[in-house]
C-alpha cells in the first residue's frame, strides 16, 4: 500500500523492467534484488497456477520493484485475482477496443468508479487492513492494456483516453502479425503505430510502454522515441545467453 506504484507509472518517468516467465520463486527473488523498476509476471504464457502466482508475488514483496501480472483474459476473475494477491498492477493482452478498456477499468477499480469485488486477501495483509487498502488502491494499482491487435491499432487514441487506465504497452510481434506483417516488428507501419501510442499516451498523461529486446542498444531506441516504460528481455533468456556463452568455450586440445 505504500509503494504508490500507479503514481510512479503515471509520472511518465522512464521505467525499465523485464519479464518473468518461469514459476520459480527463487528466480523471482534474484530478479527482485536488482535495481529494475518493474517486473512483469507473464501469466498469459507462463506456467502459473493461482498458487504458484501467489508464491512468486510473495518472493518479490520484500523488494522495491513494482510487480505487474500479465493476465490471460478479460474475464473478471483473471483481472481481479492478481490484484487481490498483491500485484501492483496488471497488463492486459489482446485488447481490441476502447469499450474493452472500459470493461477492464470497471472490474479493476472499486466503487464508485468500478465494480471490483471486495476481497483483497493477501493484498490487504489478509484483511487486516482492508479499508486502508481500498482507500489507497487509486494511488497504488496500475492498469495497462496492450496494443497488439489490429483493433487496438485502430482505436488506440480512444483507448488512451479512457479514464482509469495508466498506460498502454505495445507488443510488436503480435501486432505485426495481426496487421498482416508477420515477423516484421520493425516495419514502418508497425513503428508508426508505436509513434501514435507515444503521442496518445503523452496527450492523456499516461505511460507509453513496449516489450523490447534486452540490450542497451534496443532500450535506447525506445528511450529516444519517448516511450516511458520498457520491458526488456526475460528470465529464461538471461539463463540461455549465459549457458550458450559458457558452452561456446574453446576447449584446449588433450594429448
Amino acid at each position: 500500500m505504500n509503494r504508490k506504484f500507479r503514481n510512479k507509472v503515471r509520472s511518465r518517468e522512464f521505467l525499465l523492467g523485464t519479464w518473468a516467465t518461469t514459476s520459480d520463486p527463487a528466480m523471482m527473488e534474484a530478479m527482485g534484488q536488482s535495481d529494475l523498476e518493474f517486473i512483469i509476471i507473464d501469466a498469459e504464457h507462463g506456467p502459473y497456477s493461482p498458487e504458484t502466482l501467489q508464491t512468486c508475488l510473495m518472493a518479490l514483496t520484500p523488494y522495491p520493484v513494482g510487480v505487474f501480472v500479465r493476465v490471460g483474459s478479460l474475464e473478471p476473475i483473471d483481472l481481479m485475482r492478481p490484484l487481490d494477491m498483491g500485484a501492483d498492477g496488471i497488463i492486459i493482452p489482446r485488447v481490441n477496443s476502447a469499450e474493452e478498456v472500459e470493461h477492464i477499468v470497471r472490474w479493476t477499480r472499486y466503487p464508485p468508479i468500478g465494480v471490483r469485488g471486495y476481497g483483497p486477501r493477501r493484498a490487504a495483509s489478509y484483511c487486516r487492513f482492508e479499508k486502508e487498502y481500498v482507500a489507497a488502491s487509486e494511488d497504488h494499482i496500475a492498469i495497462v492494456p496492450m496494443v497488439e491487435t489490429a483493433g487496438a491499432a485502430k482505436e488506440l487514441e480512444k483507448m488512451a483516453a479512457v479514464p482509469g487506465i495508466d498506460g498502454l504497452l505495445v507488443g510488436r510481434n503480435d501486432l505485426s502479425g495481426s496487421i498482416g506483417l508477420e515477423w516484421q516488428p520493425t516495419h514502418p507501419t508497425v513503428m508508426g503505430i508505436v509513434e501514435r501510442v507515444v503521442k496518445a499516451c503523452a496527450d492523456n498523461g499516461i505511460a507509453s510502454g513496449i516489450a523490447s529486446g534486452y540490450t542497451h542498444e534496443n532500450v535506447r531506441v525506445w528511450d529516444e522515441m519517448g516511450l516511458t516504460m520498457v520491458a526488456a528481455g526475460l528470465d529464461y533468456e538471461w539463463m540461455k545467453i549465459a549457458a550458450d556463452d559458457l558452452a561456446s568455450y574453446e576447449r584446449l586440445p588433450r594429448g
